[in-house]
């Protein structure tokens, strides 16, 4: 049995560089890189999307894919999008743990829907826990509503967790 989880059929299983190399292979190309982050531009449920790869501290080694699969300015449009991939990932997946509300003093159709996910009092996240590791889809503010979807594997975060740890440890 594969121990790590995968994104686009690549196991979430090696350095930076040589993870950024096989998304290659799969047709994504580099944006930007430095030390422990890769963005990179590919296909994505049929349409290009930007994706941020994310590294552990010390060796490098990739533990996290998140992909912004949509973006937009209206929240029924984002709202919608979120539940058609939720519903996808959930026939996949199975059921996961979903957060859906808004905190005071806002409410959906309030008009400012926008502003509540930027002030972090709107909460749309599903998470689905698998034995390699976590995908969750969440909506985000970046100058605009998005959606993320992140493919998380088990191992390698709990070395990218120890990694910085130590780290923080050692300046302690």
């Amino acid at each position: 049995m594969e121990e790590h989880l995968t994104f686009k059929g690549v196991p979430i299983n090696d350095t930076l560089d040589v993870f950024v190399g096989r998304l290659n292979d799969v047709g994504f190309t580099q944006v930007s890189v430095d030390k422990e982050e890769a963005v990179m531009e590919g296909p994505f449920c049929g349409k290009q999307c930007k994706t941020i790869i994310t590294a552990s501290v010390r060796s490098n080694v990739v533990y996290s894919a998140s992909v912004y699969v949509e973006k937009s300015n209206e929240w029924i449009t984002i709202k919608a999008a979120y539940y058609k991939y939720k519903l996808l990932l959930v026939q996949k997946y199975g059921n996961g743990e979903s957060v859906e509300c808004f905190l005071y003093p806002f409410y959906e159709g309030g008009g400012n829907e926008g502003k509540a996910l930027r002030d972090k009092k709107c909460h749309y996240m599903t998470s689905f826990h698998v034995p390699k590791g976590e995908i969750s889809i969440v909506l985000e503010w970046r100058e605009e509503f998005a959606l993320v979807i992140s493919y998380k594997d088990r191992v390698n975060r709990e070395l990218a967790e120890d990694e910085e740890d130590d780290m923080m440890l050692g300046d302690l």
